[in-house]
């Protein structure tokens, strides 16, 4: 087994950083000249109208209405479980909740994570299969995860409100 010389080694070092020298200049050339990962005018139209969803619904919510009221909303548009079993009262609001439920959130934080988690994946998921395709998914996607809550707790009397189920679709 022959070994390098140590000449031999520190030529083989000073190529080896002349090629990673190389190598760094021509990364930097190229993401000078990258377009951005996120430009406002790029969102593509599903995605920047179920953001448009969010935030309307969630800013009269929780600055005009007080905790009495927020949670009646939740129980009407939220989706209960116990109201197509017999454990709650059935209203009007049973017919829509399996899909409204995703336009109402709980919190401050609930919005913002689900308002970026929903733009970035649904950005992503919309400019390969576009935007007829993004909504059905996203819808059957948020029908799949208020059908599952259902499975796991038909007599549950608690509302589930965000578009987690969705979101977690078009992960």
């Amino acid at each position: 087994v022959e070994f390098p010389t140590l000449a031999e080694r520190d030529r083989m070092r000073r190529e080896e950083r002349k090629e990673e020298e190389r190598w760094r200049k021509e990364y930097a050339k190229k993401r000078k000249s990258a377009e951005p990962v996120f430009k406002a005018g790029n969102i593509p139209p599903f995605s920047r109208a179920l953001i448009a969803a969010f935030i309307p619904v969630h800013l009269p919510l929780f600055l005009l209405f007080d905790d009495a009221t927020r949670i009646s909303i939740f129980h009407t548009f939220g989706f209960v479980p116990g109201m197509y079993t017999g454990a709650f009262d059935w209203h009007w609001g049973a017919l829509i909740s399996p899909l409204s439920h995703a336009i109402i959130h709980g919190g401050w934080m609930h919005l913002l994570f689900n308002t970026i988690m929903g733009l970035v994946l649904g950005m992503f998921f919309e400019k390969i299969y576009g935007a007829r395709t993004t909504a059905l998914f996203f819808a059957a996607c948020t029908l799949a995860g208020a059908a599952i809550y259902f499975a796991f707790s038909p007599f549950s009397t608690v509302p589930v409100i965000g578009a987690s189920g969705g979101i977690s679709g078009l992960f």
